[in-house]
């Protein structure tokens, strides 16, 4: 491996531009639940944008898996297929009108759909066109001109498809038959297009279905001589692009048969517009599908996640040949860390008279650190010099999502190589990490807020809502970071659930806020027992606004919907009453921790 100290390491790439051998070097598949994603049988795949979706979905094309199983095309396990929905055309303005008449349009929008889909199908081939022999490229062919042929004519389809040279290659005739179906597509496209101009148009051309095609194009495919003979994956990535016509067609597919052979996987960002099939049945869990939820990866399982950063960033650190650990690459800054372990000191030889917990060290770990962020706003007055530096404290503060690591480090190493004047970066300066994390979470609260307001304007109450949001996050920051100073047992405060409500007013902020990875959600037993309630846990990339403490996650409140509406609705209020009393008087006490902490 040659050394390439001046590229930045941690550079985040789009996974599908990424070789294989980079994939391989840089995928980490450590987390919880991986294992089914890799079962047969339809599977949704949740998580936050840069929660590593499409970079699960990249290390399960065939490329990558030659590559990481040691083996031969023909001896994998599995064969997958790459389909994107955002760089597909599936949102066609005129699609929306469309639905709106209700013309055929369930059918001209699965055919849509099927035709898209085996487009990127046939572009997904591409991975393995290196693997391919002259005699691949003659199977390919014969499959087109014979079983392609057929399916598109039993679907309507009258064109020729253009004659193939003996010679071709298997790239060529890959390409072939992607421009026969972009023929296909052009058809129906121009009709949705042509809508526009308000005229009463007869679709006259293909139409193409799950059942009788996609899924004999899709194995097909399989049974070619060249291709192993294993259950077939459609990994269809970002599906919450889809309208919610297209996302019941294809809740209906998943509601189809026939999962040992083809499994859909499919990826949402929490968005996913609905569980109901076009005859309005709702698919359901285990029995049409299985879930996994990368995001929750955090607040269920925060030590397997915190292994999982500490090998993605010491293979990035190996590939770029810096012999440093994680720890030792990211150092915190030592001068803080000595005053917080002077103080823990102070609270272990206290404990026998003034002991809260078990065990002193559980003292000292639970109030050493708010003690010294007290400390800080207190005489010294300096909130705001607490520094976020360390290894560990940049995993809390990317709170579950991989990338919100790897892009504030990445940052972190373009402003060191520029203080170190063209020296190699061995490690990143605590003061550096601590400018980009504050740096990056007022980011977070401004500019990316503007874009949610944008964005959320196109409905009668969106930009109320997004108003709403902002004041809830300010709300929650403000409790936080009273009961973190305060004399509190359980100071490490950064969740919140309902002991009532939420109502819709209520949920629908919280909702819109879990959306746009401002909380994650997850849940609890109730506070009176019997069932469970809705949890929702700050996002840790907001620490630094607040001045909290980025690993406070054990602990939680419940609060009232009426609580709740005062810090959406009324936020000066809630934050008066706050100075004015005590958090104990907007919330309720310390329930546990949701981990099970001493």
């Amino acid at each position: 491996m040659s050394s390439d100290l001046t590229k930045n390491p941690f550079a985040v790439q789009s996974p599908e531009h990424i070789a294989a051998e980079d994939v391989i070097s840089l995928f980490v598949e450590d987390f919880a639940d991986f294992h089914q994603v890799l079962r047969t049988g339809h599977t949704f795949l949740h998580g936050a944008r840069g929660s590593g979706k499409s970079m699960i979905f990249r290390y399960l094309e065939p490329d990558c898996q030659v590559i990481a199983k040691k083996c031969a095309l023909h001896q994998l396990e599995f064969f997958s297929f790459y389909i994107p929905i955002k760089e597909t055309d599936l949102r066609l303005t005129e699609l929306l009108r469309l639905e709106k008449e209700r013309h055929g349009s369930l059918a001209l929008n699965e055919h849509l759909m099927v035709v898209s889909f085996a487009i990127k199908m046939l572009a997904s081939l591409q991975r393995i066109s290196v693997h391919a022999s002259a005699t691949a490229a003659k199977d390919l062919a014969a499959f087109v001109d014979g079983g392609l042929k057929k399916l598109l004519q039993r679907g309507g389809w009258s064109a020729e498809i253009p004659a193939i040279a003996a010679e071709a290659s298997f790239d060529q005739v890959r390409q072939m038959a992607t421009e026969v179906m972009e023929e296909v597509h052009a058809e129906i496209s121009q009709f949705i297009q042509r809508l526009s101009l308000g005229r009463n148009y007869t679709y006259e051309g293909a139409l193409l279905g799950f059942l009788d095609f996609l899924k004999p194009f899709t194995l097909a495919l399989r049974s070619l001589p060249f291709m192993p003979k294993v259950p077939v994956f459609l990994l269809i990535d970002d599906a919450d692009n889809l309208s919610e016509e297209q996302t019941r067609i294809l809740n209906t597919w998943i509601s189809s048969r026939g999962v040992a052979e083809l499994s859909l996987k499919v990826s949402t960002q929490l968005r996913y517009k609905t569980y109901r099939t076009v005859s309005g049945q709702q698919i359901e869990m285990p029995h049409d599908f299985a879930e996994v939820e990368i995001s929750n990866v955090y607040t269920s399982d925060r030590d397997r996640y915190g292994k999982r950063v500490h090998d993605i960033v010491l293979r990035r650190l190996q590939k770029a040949n810096i012999a440093a650990t994680p720890e030792e690459f990211f150092p915190p800054d030592k001068e803080q860390e000595r005053e917080i372990e002077e103080l823990a000191a102070k609270i272990v030889e206290a404990f026998p008279t003034e002991g809260r917990g078990h065990r002193a060290r559980d003292d000292a770990y639970r109030y050493a650190r708010p003690n010294f962020i007290r400390g800080l706003g207190g005489a010294r007055k300096a909130s705001s010099t607490y520094s976020y530096a360390g290894f560990s404290q940049l995993v809390h503060v990317s709170s579950g999502v991989v990338r919100y690591f790897l892009e504030p480090a990445a940052l972190m190493w373009g402003e060191q190589s520029a203080a170190n004047d063209s020296k190699p970066v061995l490690s990143i300066a605590p003061h550096i990490q601590n400018k980009i994390v504050r740096s990056e979470a007022n980011r977070f609260l401004t500019s990316e807020f503007e874009r949610i307001t944008q964005d959320e304007t196109r409905g009668p109450d969106h930009r109320d809502k997004a108003w709403k949001l902002r004041n809830l996050i300010d709300s929650l920051g403000s409790l936080f970071q009273s009961i973190l100073v305060s004399d509190d047992a359980e100071r490490r405060i950064f969740s919140v659930a309902f002991s009532n409500g939420p109502d819709d007013e209520v949920r629908a902020v919280f909702n819109l806020g879990a959306e746009y990875n401002y909380f994650h959600k997850s849940s609890i037993g109730k506070k009176e027992g019997g069932g469970r309630t809705d949890l929702y846990i700050l996002s840790r990339r907001i620490a630094p606004v607040f001045n909290l403490d980025p690993s406070s996650f054990a602990g939680y409140k419940f609060i009232t919907n009426d609580t709740a509406r005062m810090m959406v609705l009324e936020p000066k209020r809630f934050t008066n009453s706050l100075r004015a009393g005590s958090s104990a008087d907007l919330v309720d006490p310390p329930q546990g921790n949701l981990f099970g902490e001493a």
